[in-house]
């Protein structure tokens, strides 16, 4: 199979943008270099069956040019023009889709100093527009307040400032208020370059003492669309704060939840990975039992609202989909299935084949066929993939398991000498430590009763210690021990 970006690109194609791309690639307004033309007519044909293994460059290159010596060097050119164009060919796409128009017009409109037109288009914006949020979702309302106080301040029209007040007001208020940095930097680039600044510190300074909740109210009272964002990141502050944290996450995941409909894709993705962030740091600090539960939600409800990347189309991280699964395989084997079925296709090319044979590894292993959970983790190719500890841990498991005691040592010894060459963070080192030491005294016990390996389990059981795949372990502890 051929492993190129280009590839990475086109595999994610639907059928309309596979014809939009042989259509960009043949106009003659981008130029592009035609002999690249026939490459992608021969790749496309393999569309859905990249990881075949007829899909070769000699194999494409003999379809080109039937008569000619394959030559390395021509296509891999062909292949670097074609992910040229493809990534040209994405951005034209974007920039033809209506919002990400209007905000490059909106910037060159502002640019010139061409205000007229400049309200004409956001307002033909704001009209039109089904959601609040977009990649920039912060950025219009700081472009058209900037355009009105710049306009007042040319005009020297003081009469008209009744009118831009208000929005003035919601915008230092949001300003004061946003507790993410791009926010910040955002809204104090567009307002300070062309606002007044004896102005704009008046007012600031007077916000910078504001209540939250009177900031809340006034947004309320000017009909701000914002407020419910604000409160959002109110909240997740106060959570990353450490303040009440369980009462805050709930409030902020609530009105998540709640206003999903106000939000594109781009933020609700944002927002997850907050979450997300919060409960894993939870549970590192020793509230497992709740935030658990509360990251399972959030998983689920991820899934079920296809919340998996920054658009609906793009590849999903690798780690994200790894830590969605070991969540939901401890928790909801079914929904774990779903997650598997529905988005391992998702994940970016080169790690697709892997990453599927690794997630039924782990379904199949917490549905204790572990015959089958071993059948799938030798599928993986294993020079090439990148959660090898995983993999490690998912034989050790499974040998126990089917009591392979012979493969399980020999496996136990890989992973000891691993462990001493891996650059870790000493503290998930120690986990890994606890894990290996207890399974080896549970492997030594099985075959042979041994006091001493009889009484370190009971320790480690009773001291309730730290370790990988704790859940299990202990579980087979309280067998051996209890036997």
């Amino acid at each position: 199979m051929i492993k190129n970006s280009f590839i990475d690109i086109i595999s994610t194609f639907s059928k309309e943008e596979i014809a939009d791309f042989r259509s960009y690639l043949n106009s003659p307004y981008f130029k592009v270099q035609h002999y690249i033309i026939p490459y992608y007519e021969e790749i496309i044909k393999f569309h859905n069956k990249y990881e075949s293994e007829e899909f070769t460059k000699e194999f494409i290159f003999k379809k080109i040019y039937p008569e000619k010596k394959y030559d390395d060097n021509l296509v891999r050119k062909a292949l670097s023009l074609l992910t040229k164009e493809a990534e040209r060919f994405l951005v034209h796409n974007e920039v033809d889709k209506n919002d990400t128009q209007s905000l490059v017009l909106l910037n060159s409109l502002m640019e010139k100093g061409m205000f007229k037109k400049f309200n004409s288009v956001y307002e033909n914006y704001r009209a039109n527009k089904n959601k609040y949020f977009d990649k920039y979702f912060l950025t219009l309302p700081f472009l058209i307040e900037a355009q009105n106080v710049q306009k007042i301040l040319i005009d020297k029209v003081d009469s008209q400032w009744e009118l831009p007040l208000d929005r003035t007001i919601e915008f230092l208020i949001l300003n004061t208020m946003s507790y993410q940095y791009y926010i910040k930097n955002i809204s104090t680039k567009y307002y300070k370059f062309f606002a007044n600044e004896e102005l704009y510190q008046k007012y600031n300074n007077n916000l910078d003492f504001l209540k939250t909740e009177e900031a809340f109210k006034i947004l309320e009272t000017l009909n701000s669309e914002y407020l419910f964002l604000m409160k959002i990141y109110h909240h997740i502050d106060k959570s990353i704060n450490g303040e009440e944290v369980n009462k805050n996450f709930s409030i902020a995941m609530g009105l998540f939840q709640k206003n999903t409909d106000k939000l594109t894709d781009f933020m609700l993705f944002v927002l997850s990975t907050d979450f997300e962030s919060i409960c894993i740091l939870e549970i590192q600090k020793g509230f497992a039992l709740e935030y658990k539960e509360y990251l399972f939600n959030l998983y689920k409800f991820m899934i079920e609202n296809n919340i998996m990347a920054e658009s609906k189309t793009q590849n999903i991280n690798v780690i994200t989909f790894r830590n969605m699964l070991l969540t939901l395989c401890k928790i909801d084997l079914e929904l774990s299935k779903v997650l598997i079925e529905n988005y391992v296709n998702r994940i970016e090319l080169n790690n697709r084949g892997n990453m599927k044979e690794y997630a039924y590894a782990h379904y199949y292993m917490y549905k204790k066929d572990f015959s089958e959970s071993l059948n799938y983790i030798r599928k993986i190719k294993n020079d090439f993939f990148m959660f090898k500890t995983d993999i490690k841990f998912l034989y050790l498991i499974n040998f126990y398991e089917l009591e392979y005691f012979e493969e399980a040592r020999y496996q136990l010894k890989n992973t000891y000498q691993m462990l001493k060459t891996m650059e870790l963070n000493e503290g998930y080192k120690e986990l890994m430590r606890t894990f290996l030491d207890t399974y080896k005294k549970m492997i030594d016990l099985r075959e042979k009763f041994n006091k001493e390996d009889w009484d370190y389990l009971v320790e480690v059981k009773s001291k309730d210690h730290k370790c990988l795949y704790k859940d299990w372990l202990f579980e087979k502890i309280e067998l051996l021990v209890n036997k």
